[in-house]
C-alpha cells in the first residue's frame, strides 16, 4: 500500500544522487537509443536584422524570459535615426522659411495699401487745386513760337512769345 504509493509517486520526479568519486567496478549501465527530444522548444526571431556584435546564449542554452541573448550593431539604425533627425529639422526650417515669407508677404501688402493711400490723398489734394484754380479764374500761360524770329512781344527778342488765356473747363 503505502510503500507503492511512494515508489508510484516519485516515478515522475527527478531524483538525484551523488556519492563520492571512487575506483572499482560499475554495477550497472544505461543505454538508449534514438533521437533526444526537447521538453520544451522555443523559436527565437528577432524583427530586425544586422551583424551580431555579441551573442550571450548558444544553441541548446537555457534561457530565462527577459534574458538578453544577442545584441545587433546599432551603427545601421543610428544612421536611421541621424536621417530621420535630419529630415525633421529640414521639415522645420521649411515652415519657418514659409512662415516669413508670409510675414514678408503680409508687410509689402501694408506698404502697398499705404501708397494707395498716399496716391489717393496726393489726388484729391491735386483735385482740390485744379477746383481753387477754376474758382479764381488762374490764368495759364502758354508759349508759342514766332514766325518772325523774334519780334513778337518778348521784350528781349527771343523766338518765344506768350499769351495770357484764363482757365476754362480744364
Amino acid at each position: 500500500g503505502l510503500g507503492a504509493w511512494a515508489y508510484l509517486h516519485n516515478r515522475h520526479g527527478i531524483e538525484y544522487r551523488t556519492i563520492p568519486v571512487a575506483r572499482g567496478n560499475m554495477d550497472a549501465t544505461i543505454s538508449a537509443t534514438g533521437n533526444p527530444n526537447a521538453v520544451v522548444t522555443v523559436q527565437v526571431g528577432s524583427q530586425v536584422s544586422g551583424n551580431i556584435m555579441a551573442l550571450y546564449a548558444d544553441f541548446n542554452s537555457k534561457v530565462k524570459a527577459g534574458q538578453l541573448i544577442a545584441r545587433i550593431d546599432p551603427q545601421i539604425f543610428q544612421a536611421r535615426v541621424d536621417a530621420a533627425q535630419a529630415a525633421v529639422g529640414s521639415a522645420r526650417a521649411a515652415v519657418y522659411n514659409a512662415q516669413a515669407n508670409i510675414q514678408k508677404s503680409v508687410a509689402e501688402i501694408a506698404n502697398a495699401q499705404a501708397n494707395v493711400l498716399v496716391a489717393e490723398d496726393n489726388t484729391q489734394k491735386a483735385q482740390g487745386i485744379l477746383e481753387a484754380a477754376k474758382r479764381h479764374g488762374l490764368i495759364a500761360h502758354r508759349f508759342y513760337g514766332s514766325e518772325d524770329g523774334g519780334s513778337g512781344p518778348d521784350p528781349r527778342g527771343t523766338r518765344w512769345a506768350w499769351q495770357r488765356t484764363e482757365v476754362a473747363g480744364a
